[in-house]
């Protein structure tokens, strides 16, 4: 992997835990969400209309409106998520879509899933394990695993990876038909249109606090989600999509550290093994594909 690529992609992973560590510490995670969605839109509206194209085929609007269902859905799931759990414990869950890109990929497409691949899934899920042990004493292990049925943030955090996966397929589709830059501001302009009616009418009064108290912060993780996609991108472009899909999994590390370190959470070591773990598993899933 070029150097050029390798620093794109950790910036993009940094940026992405980034931008979740904000709604992590945000007061209505679902306001928030909203706002820095249509902030981001209007980042994004200048690169996206000097490469927009007007000849975009029907097969790409139908993508679009799907992304934009399945965008709603993850961010209220996400929300929920960080609602009821800790940084540390959501997001190297909510980021391991791959496990089940993976199994759709066998089931509904029919395509043979590698001895690597079978590995990388159960290693992604025993990281899962480790994440949410409070220790490695058999009692404490003995706790966590009850906990993992009765943890509704867990729940969240697990339905967040299946809409992750979800759109990430559609996603693939669409890019192959449509600018990126471009789609992404269709399918935010439609996702943010869709949670506007919902927002103003159960969550007027939170929008508007969150905007008086945390518009720089608005604004911080508008440019973070942005600037994540888009260099996610460029890197892309300098190198093989498994390499950089692979690399960029290492913001399941971020998500963890900046959760220990930052947001004071529990049980950060074990956690960080855990993620470690989860990444081996991803990046043996990428190798399989």
């Amino acid at each position: 992997m070029s150097t050029a690529a390798l620093f794109l992609t950790l910036v993009s992973a940094l940026l992405h835990a980034s931008r979740d560590l904000l709604i992590k510490r945000s007061d209505d995670k679902i306001a928030f969400s909203w706002l820095f969605r249509v902030v981001g839109i209007a980042l994004i509206t200048p690169i996206a209309l000097f490469r927009f194209d007007t000849n975009i085929p029907g097969r790409a609007w139908m993508l679009i409106a799907a992304s934009s269902v399945v965008h709603v859905l993850y961010a209220l799931s996400l929300a929920r998520a960080y609602e009821q759990g800790d940084l540390s414990l959501v997001y190297p869950i909510a980021r391991s879509a791959p496990i089940f890109v993976l199994l759709w990929a066998t089931l509904i497409w029919r395509e043979a899933m590698s001895p690597l691949g079978i590995i990388g899934v159960v290693v992604i899920v025993f990281g899962a394990y480790v994440l949410q042990v409070r220790g490695f004493s058999k009692r404490r292990s003995a706790t966590s695993t009850q906990g993992i049925f009765h943890d509704r943030s867990l729940k969240y955090a697990w339905l967040t990876a299946l809409l992750v996966a979800a759109y990430s397929l559609i996603d693939d589709r669409a890019v192959s038909l449509i600018d990126p830059a471009v789609f992404l501001l269709l399918y935010g302009s439609l996702t943010c249109a869709i949670l506007t009616p919902i927002l103003l009418a159960t969550r007027r009064s939170s929008v508007e606090r969150e905007w008086r108290l945390r518009w720089p912060l608005i604004l911080v993780a508008a440019a973070a989600s942005t600037g994540s996609y888009l260099l996610a991108l460029f890197a892309l472009q300098l190198d093989q999509v498994s390499y950089v899909a692979g690399v960029r999994q290492v913001s399941i590390l971020f998500g963890v550290i900046l959760g220990w370190r930052v947001l004071k959470e529990p049980h950060g070591r074990s956690r960080l093994v855990g993620a470690v773990i989860m990444v081996f598993g991803i990046l043996m899933i990428g190798l399989s594909s």
